[in-house]
């Protein structure tokens, strides 16, 4: 068992292994090193991209809230000239025309006050679906 011919035949292959191989071996452990560093950056890219598009659809939002509450505020003002307007004519200080010009121009506040709402809701939903909402489990009942 212990002899030179036996011992050789046993360790010879183990020995030549490394030696014939390793080149191989250190060839794949590169292009394996390298896939891994490869799907690291696409992965950073990607997560990179997703808060860029998170914070685009925020500051998107914000800036539509804001205009919202001025364009409240103007609804408030109009409404105030509106009934001014009314006042006046009742009065007799002036005529129906600046009554309906007051009424026209709060309508077309209130009609761009009905636009923003929907690119609110527009933003909102997009934020949401930036955010990874949407997603509805659709299981179908056995």
């Amino acid at each position: 068992m212990f002899s030179p011919g036996n011992l050789a035949h046993a360790l010879g292959p183990v020995i030549s292994l490394p030696i014939f191989e390793g080149g191989r071996l250190r060839a794949q452990l590169k292009e394996k090193h390298a896939s891994y560093i490869a799907t690291e950056d696409h992965y950073r890219a990607t997560i990179l991209g997703a808060v860029r598009e998170i914070a685009g659809r925020l500051a998107t939002w914000r800036q539509i809230r804001q205009k919202l509450r001025a364009q409240r505020q103007m609804i408030y003002a109009a409404e105030h000239t509106t009934a001014l307007a009314e006042s006046a004519f009742h009065s007799g200080i002036t005529d129906k025309a600046k009554a309906y010009g007051a009424q026209i121009q709060e309508t077309e506040i209130r009609n761009q006050l009905l636009a923003l709402k929907m690119q609110n809701a527009q933003s909102w939903v997009l934020l949401h679906s930036a955010l990874g909402g949407g997603y509805t489990s659709r299981k179908n009942p056995a």
